[in-house]
């Protein structure tokens, strides 16, 4: 089959343009062991990651990608948002492979052709939430030989549902053991403080489980969290899947950090597990 090849268009501009400088930028962002915590008990099937260049965001994402290093995974899905405004509200990415300086790595062309979600282009044409870390799934998680690019232009909680649905109806009939990866950058341009306080208000649902409210806090405090939807889908996926999932920030961080700011955008890791036992 001919390939239909999704070519990168931030690499040199939110990660490096070369596979050299790729690998030497991860290897110097990489977390030393001791550096967070993570609970050996739990299987993880799921994350929260930034989207952002990795000099700033970098560093917050590698964490999850290198406790997923050495685990299992017939596909990863990967839910964007999109900033672009183009596409449709809710499509699936419909290239047979995805290309990085890294090389390439194949599209889940079972899942595309499944009629669960409406392929479309334009959607991830432009976009970068996606793009920026497939890189570090190539780099971190060579076992990963299938990815998947869900965009949610519309991040409506029941936008979430048709996902999580979607995607349940599909490992349901394929048995797949799937990755869910929801690319989310928090607060946008404010004082550390303030993003601070406000990625709280929602980490807050997310922790405790209650993701209705997590559109709702959105909304009416009019967060700037870019990729709430994805989180969602994410946290309602799971719930169809698994009991007792425990939901563990594992890195956190904001823009200022590398570049002093009083405007700021944050980026937080989450790691979703669940015990050993009820897999």
């Amino acid at each position: 089959m001919k390939k239909n090849i999704r070519n990168p268009i931030v690499a040199g501009l939110f990660y490096p343009s070369t596979a050299t400088e790729i690998r030497a930028l991860l290897e110097s962002l990489k977390a030393a062991p001791n550096d967070y915590e993570t609970n050996n008990d739990q299987t993880i099937v799921g994350g929260v990651v930034p989207h952002a260049g990795y000099i700033y965001s970098g560093k917050h994402a590698i964490t999850f990608f290198q406790n997923i290093a050495k685990l299992a995974f017939d596909t990863a899905i990967i839910l964007s948002p999109g900033h672009t405004g183009e596409g449709l509200e809710l499509s699936i990415d419909p290239h047979s492979h995805w290309q990085t300086p890294l090389g390439t790595i194949e599209t889940d062309n079972e899942l595309i052709k499944s009629n669960l979600f409406t392929p479309n282009k334009e959607a991830q044409q432009k976009e970068h939430a996606a793009e920026v870390i497939i890189p570090m799934i190539q780099h971190f998680c060579p076992q990963i030989k299938n990815i998947a690019v869900i965009t949610m232009r519309n991040q409506s909680y029941k936008m979430a549902q048709e996902v999580a649905k979607g995607i349940s109806n599909y490992q349901d009939n394929t048995k797949k053991r799937i990755l869910i990866i929801a690319s989310c950058d928090f607060s946008h341009f404010l004082s550390p403080n303030q993003g601070f306080e406000n990625d709280s208000m929602v980490l807050h649902e997310i922790m405790a489980g209650n993701i209705r409210r997590i559109e709702e806090k959105i909304k009416k405090y009019n967060l700037s969290i870019c990729g709430y939807g994805p989180i969602m889908a994410l946290m309602l996926y799971l719930e169809t899947k698994h009991k007792n999932i425990c939901y563990e920030v594992i890195s956190r961080g904001h823009s200022g950090e590398v570049c002093a700011s009083n405007s700021v955008v944050d980026y937080i890791t989450i790691q979703a597990s669940i015990p050993h036992q009820v897999l």
